[in-house]
């Protein structure tokens, strides 16, 4: 999949946009100072990943896409089974649905985008929408039901409300 990127998308490579990590647990943040999201050790979206697996992460937003582009998620994460589009989002509580809207809509885009450029069919597809005023226990609203079955009827991706991925 990596080899497709940087093929479709030059900027890939120019960009440093595309990092690559075994490490057992990251976290992914919005770096104020580089516009775009970068892997920490303490962050807003967390990875565990207990075999150590290679784990790649791409940023998308301002860096694979230039703001002009329009408005795509944040990054994304991926191994040779599974990839991860994430959305992250700050917020106040009264923001919180207005937030989850536009968090829809910026990994939708990214997703048709994407598989209209290269070959998504030999992995499983997820879409993460990381508010993080949303506590964890936090049940889903008929809203985010319909939105769920929208993205895995439509772009064939489990669409989840979380902060963290585990790669198994």
């Amino acid at each position: 999949m990596i080899d497709n990127l940087k093929e479709a998308f030059a900027t890939v490579e120019s960009n440093a946009c595309l990092e690559t990590t075994r490490e057992k647990v990251f976290e992914i943040v919005d770096d104020e100072v580089r516009k775009r999201s970068v892997m920490v050790k303490e962050g807003q979206f967390k990875v565990n990943n207990p075999q150590q697996k290679l784990i790649h992460f791409l940023a998308v937003d301002s860096c694979v896409f230039s703001d002009s582009d329009g408005s795509r998620c944040d990054c994304m994460v991926f191994d040779e089974v599974t990839c991860c589009f994430i959305e992250l989002k700050s917020c106040k509580n009264k923001n919180e649905p207005k937030h989850r809207q536009k968090a829809k809509e910026q990994l939708k885009t990214t997703i048709e985008f994407l598989k209209e450029k290269i070959d998504l069919s030999l992995v499983g597809l997820e879409a993460y929408i990381c508010i993080a005023c949303t506590p964890a226990s936090i049940k889903p609203r008929a809203d985010n039901m319909n939105a769920i079955a929208e993205f895995a009827e439509q772009l064939e991706t489990k669409l989840r409300y979380g902060c963290e991925k585990v790669f198994e």
